[in-house]
């Protein structure tokens, strides 16, 4: 699945390449993935991109005229290529510019989400959203001082907090558990029992972790191109069983609930 430093990735290679292109045609060519907003498709077309970026766990598009937000949930990929290529089966939505090349999602089990809107503030009204999500991981927001009041009286773990986005949004599997490594705290620990000194040191490695992944995955972008899945081979600990703790050298461990794999070092994280 995509996680924030992948759609940072994503956005930093897109911007420069779109910025100032027209949309020649937008189209969803599986129209069930536009969950708002399907009706402002064609209007689209003669519109100039303005720019392209990241907000939380969406591909953001600005144009002239409208925005699209794109989550790719788990099995969205996106593809930029010529117009003439041919598209694969299962491409469910197609920005096409003015310079012959398209902007593709591809996603074979049909999860990704799509909301069009005229403006900001339209977007915001359709998108989904809970009152208790925590604030991005690379907001100013995001403080020692903020996560210590979110943690108080959380009993869960803390990897099953930061997923549940209740603490921070934007941080998947992959990444929780490079975070936790950098911040050599137990995945399993709840979240309530960290002390101070524990929560700067998980502030602190997530803007770093994140920060680092969206600049290692750009250097992958602009090297091999846009993946068909992700650029995971800068990680330290996650999906490493059995290899040596970059840090104490260690075998990294792994243990498996709910269909994620949580890949951790047993002797340094406490």
């Amino acid at each position: 699945m995509p996680e924030a430093p992948d759609l940072e990735a994503y956005a930093t290679y897109l911007s420069p390449r779109m910025m100032g292109h027209k949309v020649k045609e937008a189209k969803a060519l599986i129209p069930a993935v536009v969950k708002a907003g399907k009706e402002l498709l064609p209007a689209l077309a003669s519109q100039t991109v303005l720019t392209v970026k990241r907000t939380g766990k969406f591909l953001q598009i600005d144009t002239q005229g409208a925005i699209v937000a794109i989550h790719p949930m788990l099995t969205g990929r996106f593809h930029y290529l010529p117009q003439t290529e041919r598209r694969r089966p299962r491409t469910v939505w197609a920005l096409t510019l003015d310079d012959g090349m398209e902007l593709r999602l591809w996603d074979e089990r049909l999860l990704s989400r799509i909301y069009v809107a005229p403006d900001k503030e339209a977007l915001q009204s359709i998108l989904p959203s809970r009152p208790d999500t925590g604030p991005d991981a690379l907001s100013p927001q995001l403080t020692p001082q903020l996560v210590k009041e979110r943690l108080q009286g959380q009993k869960a773990a803390i990897k099953s907090l930061i997923l549940s986005e209740k603490l921070v949004s934007g941080i998947g599997n992959a990444y929780a558990d490079e975070v936790l490594w950098a911040a050599g705290i137990s995945p399993f620990r709840r979240g309530q029992d960290l002390q101070d000194h524990e929560v700067e040191a998980l502030t602190r490695a997530i803007r770093e972790v994140i920060t680092n992944g969206a600049r290692q995955v750009l250097a992958m972008m602009e090297r091999y191109g846009l993946p068909d899945d992700e650029y995971r081979e800068h990680m330290a600990v996650h999906r490493r069983g059995d290899q040596p703790c970059p840090r104490c050298h260690t075998p990294i461990q792994e243990s498996a609930s709910g269909g994620r794999v949580t890949s951790y070092c047993p002797s340094c994280q406490k």
